[in-house]
């Protein structure tokens, strides 16, 4: 490959006061290599010093997707090839680029466009973002254990965040969310037709936000732009999961959220009696999956679950460093070689139950030991910020934002309550669906 082809990986185009950052690495469904990671990176400690930019988009080239992830092959071919140090360099770029797309939304905010496959690498690129667009063919996931890895890029920050605690049971099963689910859930902060983009970044480009004295005017004037393209979620729209299999997915993570052994004890024990704890069950224990990277996911988003954004990230740049180095107490090598070189679909892992997995083998991938090349994240003269909720945040309102709001003000019936949250679109679904799940609950 030439020099030239390896920096058309990602391309950067300056229009007006705007930044457009584009994946350009079609024939991989624009997977992070550490060449485009590491112009990423770069390029975001540029823009910090430039005063002239006062947006970043950040969007793919091609329909079919966002970002499908890492490249995680090339990984595994670096350390089959003994050349570990390449594999962690990766991550360290990688994870000190989604580092920085956390900070930047105190200078400069960003949009990210997630059409398609956005999974893995592609949800770290996007997740940290203010505004997030989802379209209607927005696939999103984080689906490492099939590969022996673990929802990394920050998501051991985010998911925790999600309502019901469902962003637990997406880092372990993997599962997609499609579409409006993604706004629903939170893992999107707008929802707008794939046919509509052009017309949307065309008009955030011909924005003047030069003239704005603070950083929040300029977000207003972003949210305003976006809200006036994006679709209102359908009255009729089913969520992926049904209000039960929500409230069991909260019960379960509330219950055994320090206790994954406990987890899989009470799957078992009730499988026979609850068809959704059985499909649970089967999800997680079909042996396309690393027990032991179930395990240690499991313990990184209890870390993460209490955790910063700087912190969270650090601690999987120390987990991913120890999986590269350690090969005997890592299933990455064996997944992703099986699944996606050879392309046999039969690896072989570690652990047949996730009790033979035990608590100083998991403590050892989650510890910095002086084999780790690179034991903190990088973010150039950028002063660290540390933070346990997004500043800025374009989401519908979480549940117990709603509720607060029903307490706060005594408000009696939907109407007054959506008046109170304000008029994104998408809002009085999300009302709608609140009182449905809580319409026996005696405290509302």
């Amino acid at each position: 490959m030439t020099k030239n082809s390896v920096q058309d990986e990602v391309l950067f185009e300056t229009k007006n006061d705007v930044k457009i950052i584009t994946l350009n690495r079609p024939r991989k469904l624009n997977s992070l290599n550490l060449n485009m990671c590491s112009l990423i990176f770069n390029e975001l400690l540029r823009i910090h010093s430039d005063p002239s930019i006062k947006l970043i988009i950040l969007q793919s080239n091609i329909p079919k997707a966002f970002c499908a992830g890492g490249d995680v092959v090339e990984c595994c071919t670096n350390n089959l090839n003994d050349d570990i140090l390449k594999s962690c360099e990766l991550f360290y770029f990688e994870y000190s680029m989604n580092y920085l797309l956390t900070i930047y939304c105190y200078e400069k905010p960003i949009i990210s466009f997630i059409n398609g496959i956005t999974m893995g690498g592609g949800v770290g690129l996007s997740c940290h973002t203010p505004f997030r667009i989802a379209t209607n063919t927005t696939r999103l996931a984080m689906p490492e254990m099939f590969i022996g890895f673990f929802p990394d890029v920050g998501t051991t920050f985010l998911l925790p965040k999600l309502d019901d605690h469902l962003g637990y049971y997406l880092a372990l099963t993997g599962e997609q969310l499609l579409g409006y689910d993604n706004l629903i859930a939170g893992t999107a902060t707008h929802f707008i037709d794939f046919e509509k983009f052009d017309d949307v970044k065309n008009d955030l480009v011909n924005l003047s936000l030069s003239h704005y004295n603070n950083i929040d005017g300029v977000y207003n004037e972003i949210n305003n732009v976006l809200e006036n393209y994006s679709n209102t979620i359908p009255s009729d729209h089913k969520f992926k999961y049904s209000i039960h299999e929500l409230k069991l997915i909260d019960q379960l993570f509330t219950r055994f959220k320090n206790d994954i052994d406990g987890l899989f004890n009470e799957l078992e024990s009730h499988k026979a009696t609850n068809r959704f704890y059985q499909e649970t069950l089967d999800i997680l224990l079909k042996g396309d999956k690393s027990l032991l990277s179930l395990k240690l996911s499991f313990n990184l988003l209890k870390l993460g679950s209490n955790s910063n954004n700087y912190d969270a990230l650090k601690q999987e740049l120390i987990s991913a460093q120890n999986i590269m180095i350690n090969k005997n107490l890592n299933d990455f090598n064996e997944g992703v070689n099986k699944k996606l070189i050879l392309k046999t679909n039969n690896p072989i892992w570690k652990f047949e139950s996730i009790h033979d997995i035990s608590k100083d083998q998991i403590d050892y991938l989650l510890k910095l030991n002086d084999n780790i090349p690179y034991p903190d994240l990088a973010h150039g003269d950028i002063s660290i910020k540390k933070f346990d909720q997004y500043p800025y945040n374009y989401t519908l309102p979480k549940d117990d934002e709603i509720l607060s709001k029903i307490r706060r003000f005594d408000l009696k019936n939907k109407k007054d309550i959506i008046d109170h949250l304000g008029t994104k679109k998408g809002t009085e679904w999300k009302v709608n669906y609140f009182f449905e799940k809580n319409k026996h609950e005696s405290n509302l």
